[in-house]
C-alpha cells in the first residue's frame, strides 16, 4: 500500500510539473468561467428581478454562481485525459506501462489531480462572487458541502475523459468529441436558467444530465432556498454516475494496456 501511495505521489508530481509548464493554457482554463460571468451574469442581471420564486433569488449572479462552478468543473475534467493522449502518441505511455509501478496508479493520480484542481478553482470562483456580494447562505458547512459536490461532479467527468483518452487513437478525435459534448452538456442543464422555467421535454433531458445534479445542490447551498432533499437525491445520482464511469474508464484502460 505504501508503494502504491508513493507511485501515485510521484505521478501526481508529474501532473503538477506538466500543469506549471503549460501555465498559460492552465490559467486560461481557470479563468474561463469568468467570461461566462461577464457575458451572462451582467448581461442578464435583471432577468431574475421580480422572479425570486422561480430563480430562488432576485440576484441573477447569485443564481448563476452554481452554474459557474459547474462550468469550471466541466472545462477542467473533460480535458483531463489529454496528457494520456500525448503520452500515447509520443510513446512515453508504453515506457510507463513497462515500468515497475502499479498501472492503477496512472488512473488514480490523474483522477485525484484533476479533481483537486477543479476544487481549488471552485473556491476561487466563490471568492470572486463574494467580492460581488454573493454569500453562501448555508455558511461554512455549506461551503464544505459545495467542495464535496464539486469533487463528486469532477470525478465522473474525469473518468469519461480518461476513458476517451484510452479508447481513441488521436487527439484530433478527442478534441472533436469533447467540443461536441460541452455545449449540450452545459445548455441542457440548469446552469443558466432554473428547471421550473424549462419546457417539459427539456426539463426531462436536464434531469438526465449529471451537470444538473452537481448544480442543483450547490445552488441550494449558495442560496439557502429550495428543498434540502436535493442534497440526497442529487448526491445519489452523482455517486451512481461516478461509479458507472469509473468502472468504464478502468475497463477501457485495461483493454488498451493489454
Amino acid at each position: 500500500m505504501s508503494d502504491f501511495l508513493l507511485e501515485c505521489g510521484a505521478l501526481t508530481r508529474r501532473w503538477w510539473i506538466h500543469f506549471r509548464r503549460n501555465l498559460g493554457s492552465s490559467i486560461f482554463g481557470v479563468f474561463q468561467p469568468l467570461m461566462w460571468l461577464l457575458l451572462f451574469g451582467f448581461a442578464f442581471k435583471g432577468v431574475a428581478a421580480g422572479r425570486a420564486e422561480a430563480f430562488g433569488t432576485g440576484d441573477y449572479i447569485a443564481f448563476q454562481t452554481a452554474g459557474l462552478l459547474a462550468i469550471a468543473v466541466l472545462g477542467n475534467t473533460l480535458f483531463g485525459g489529454v496528457p494520456f493522449l500525448f503520452d500515447q502518441e509520443s510513446g512515453f505511455l508504453d515506457k510507463m506501462l513497462v515500468a515497475p509501478i502499479a498501472r492503477s496508479a496512472l488512473f488514480v493520480s490523474r483522477f485525484v489531480f484533476v479533481t483537486a484542481v477543479s476544487t481549488v478553482q471552485a473556491l476561487l470562483i466563490l471568492l470572486l462572487v463574494a467580492l460581488l456580494g454573493v454569500r453562501v447562505a448555508t455558511g461554512v458547512g455549506g461551503l464544505a458541502l459545495i467542495v464535496v459536490y464539486t469533487a463528486l461532479l469532477a470525478a465522473g467527468l474525469t473518468a469519461i475523459s480518461i476513458a476517451m483518452a484510452f479508447a481513441l487513437r488521436s487527439h484530433a478525435a478527442f478534441f472533436a468529441i469533447t467540443g461536441f459534448l460541452m455545449t449540450p452538456l452545459l445548455l441542457v442543464s440548469s446552469a443558466l436558467v432554473p428547471l421550473d422555467v424549462m419546457p417539459a421535454w427539456l426539463r426531462v433531458a436536464a434531469y438526465l444530465n449529471p451537470l444538473t445534479h452537481g448544480i442543483e445542490p450547490m445552488r441550494y447551498l449558495v442560496l439557502g432556498r429550495g428543498g434540502a432533499s436535493v442534497l440526497l437525491t442529487s448526491g445519489a445520482a452523482l455517486l451512481a454516475f461516478d461509479a458507472a464511469f469509473v468502472a468504464i474508464a478502468i475497463r477501457t484502460m485495461r483493454a488498451r494496456m493489454e
